[in-house]
């Protein structure tokens, strides 16, 4: 069991914040002369931090923690759609990237001129990999 101070101080919350999320009857404590909070009820405060995060009202995490068995695919959905973001972001930036080299010219020589088999094993990764380690 852990006290709100040891709780508060983990995981950088207010001390306020953890009797608000008991009186929204989000957590339980044990109540000798400070607050205490068994294993369970520290995973449940995890949740709601990271609910919290993610923007999620005190409303919806009560109404996900009705549901124990869905915070888990719920938790899961966020963390593709946040994958989802990256990749979209770094094929954006591939993309950019992707243009420069073909307006520009790559050490002299007009990318445009280059067969386009040369093209294809520059975009190999282990060609990439052994270049990187050749020039840099």
């Amino acid at each position: 069991m852990k006290n709100i101070g040891q709780i508060s101080k983990k995981y950088g919350i207010s001390t306020r914040t953890l009797r608000y999320y008991e009186e929204e009857n989000l957590i339980k404590s044990v109540k000798k002369q400070q607050r205490f909070y068994c294993e369970s009820e520290v995973e449940r405060i995890e949740r709601i931090i990271y609910l919290r995060k993610h923007k999620f009202t005190i409303k919806e995490i009560k109404d996900i923690l009705l549901h124990p068995l869905f915070i888990d695919d719920l938790l899961k959905y966020i963390y593709i759609r946040r994958l989802k973001t990256k990749i979209a972001t770094l094929e954006m930036e591939l993309e950019k990237l992707t243009e420069e080299i073909s307006k520009e010219n790559i050490c002299g020589i007009d990318t445009s001129q280059m067969s386009s088999n040369i093209l294809e094993d520059l975009n190999s990764d282990e060609n990439a990999i052994a270049l990187n380690k050749r020039f840099f």
